[in-house]
C-alpha cells in the first residue's frame, strides 16, 4: 500500500496581522508527516511567528512549491518538538 502525498504549508504571520505563505513542500514519508502533524506553530525572537499544517492532497493536485524553511521544520522533527515550538529551544 502506497502512502498518499500530503502538503506540508507554512505562513508566516507577520507584524501588523501580515499573512506570507513561506514554505509548501509535497511528503510521502509517514514518520515525517506523523511528526509535522504535532507542530502547530513555530516562534520567532521578533515575537512573529509561522503557522504549520498538514493536508492531504487532491489527488493530481499540482503544487507550487515554495523551499523556505526544511532545515528549521527537520530540526523541529529531530528534536521531537510538539505544538508551539520557539527557535531558541532548538539552539
Amino acid at each position: 500500500m502506497s502512502i498518499k502525498r500530503h502538503i506540508v504549508e507554512c505562513v508566516w504571520r507577520g507584524y501588523r496581522g501580515q499573512l506570507v505563505p513561506c514554505h509548501r513542500v509535497v511528503i510521502r514519508y509517514r514518520k515525517e508527516i506523523q511528526a509535522l502533524q504535532k507542530i502547530t506553530s513555530v516562534g520567532f525572537s521578533d515575537n512573529t511567528s509561522m503557522s504549520v499544517s498538514v493536508r492531504l492532497a487532491a489527488p493530481r493536485e499540482k503544487v507550487k512549491e515554495i523551499h523556505g524553511y526544511n532545515e528549521l521544520l527537520d530540526d523541529c522533527v529531530r528534536a521531537g518538538k510538539t505544538g508551539f515550538v520557539h527557535v531558541d529551544e532548538l539552539a
